[in-house]
């Protein structure tokens, strides 16, 4: 949590959640989140596949592909995180430019240039959300899924 010094002053926020398990065919990670308010939120969320080895990972999923869904629509989607892509035009993708700001700013640990990881950047309305990790080729391996909150303006 973002827990301000005095919080009668201050609404509390979620920075950050996280988990890692292991995809397998037929067997997705998922992680879902909820926004609540009257306003829009900024979230970064991101499928560590390939970085995970330098951490000591034995078995890190190769080739993460991360789907953002809304209900059972696809809003995002993304295979290769400085290659984003646009799936639904009320979500575009953003720039690997703009993933690279966000990560610096929430935080995260960085993700090479090139590399199969994957990321979101996207502006949502409140509601509810689910990140779905599979593997582009079908393999198997450990993947970290990470939800972001990004603070005002970023």
């Amino acid at each position: 949590y973002d827990a301000d010094a005095n919080p009668l002053n201050m609404a509390q926020r979620l920075v950050n959640v996280s988990s890692m398990d292991y995809v397998s065919t037929g067997y997705p990670v998922i992680g879902g989140f909820s926004i609540l308010g009257n306003s829009p939120k900024t979230i970064l969320i991101r499928a560590d596949g390939p970085t995970l080895a330098s951490y000591g990972s034995a078995s890190p999923l190769a080739d993460p592909v991360l789907m953002l869904y809304k209900g059972q629509t696809v809003i995002a989607s993304n295979t290769g995180w400085s290659t984003p892509t646009t799936v639904n035009t009320a979500y575009p993708g953003a720039t690997a430019a703009a993933i690279s700001a966000a990560i610096a700013s929430s935080g995260a640990f960085s993700l090479p240039s090139g590399s199969q990881d994957s990321a979101i950047l996207v502006t949502l309305p409140p509601g509810t959300y689910t990140a779905q990790i599979t593997s582009a080729s079908s393999g198997n391996g450990q993947v970290m899924v990470e939800i972001y909150e990004l603070p005002n303006g970023n």
